[in-house]
């Protein structure tokens, strides 16, 4: 049978918050490229575990645009090793001030 690869998903405007935790599970991110989570209001207690998934490292373009993550969730993201090919990164509304 045919296998196909994800490579690019996009959850957006309030996507029920128990399902992109469970995107977030297992391998399902294994050929994610880019990864649409946009108006949400995701929080750092939803961001921080999805973002420690080991399959994340593909990743080259990141939306969490009007999350709720704060400052906290600001320097989970700059602090991840698995974002390394990170090339685009859209934080808009999250509200993260000065010290994020």
């Amino acid at each position: 049978p045919k296998v196909l690869h994800l490579t690019r998903l996009e959850c957006t405007r309030s996507y029920r918050l128990h399902q992109v935790e469970e995107l977030s599970k297992g391998s399902f991110f294994n050929n994610i490229t880019r990864l649409d989570l946009s108006e949400n209001f995701l929080s750092s207690e939803v961001v921080a575990p999805m973002l420690n998934n080991p399959t994340l490292l593909n990743l080259n373009y990141l939306n969490l645009a009007y999350s709720s993550f704060g400052v906290e969730g600001a320097s989970q993201l700059a602090e991840n090793p698995r974002l390394q090919k990170l090339v685009a990164l859209n934080l808009k509304g999250c509200q993260i001030g000065p010290q994020g």
